[in-house]
């Protein structure tokens, strides 16, 4: 999937930089995302989140890692809905198993 429009990006990135220190924390990622039912994402996976794409080991992402951390998220909500085949935001025992076949287990 290809990145959105830098400009978009950038009001994205403001909006979640609440303290408009340049660069977003734990606490200023989790209040952005929510897990499809509006409930927050688990706090350590947020930490996780930042951790793994944190190239200078600051505890915050700049807009740069901000990028790469959308496009990871833009393209597992691709492969999660391209396996979702009924659109129902959960993926089901027969679609586990051709998501898993497709991944080449068996």
């Amino acid at each position: 999937m290809a990145m959105p429009d830098r400009n978009y990006l950038v009001s994205v990135f403001q909006k979640v930089d609440k303290d408009r220190s340049g660069a977003i924390d734990a606490r200023e990622l989790q209040s952005a995302l929510s897990n499809g039912n509006w409930t927050p994402f688990n706090p350590e996976t947020v930490r996780l989140m930042i951790g793994m794409f944190d190239k200078k080991g600051t505890g915050t992402i700049s807009f740069e890692e901000f990028g790469s951390l959308w496009k990871y998220v833009t393209d597992w909500q691709q492969c999660f809905r391209s396996f979702d085949q009924d659109n129902s935001g959960s993926i089901s025992k027969p679609e586990l198993k051709t998501a898993v076949t497709a991944f080449g287990y068996r």
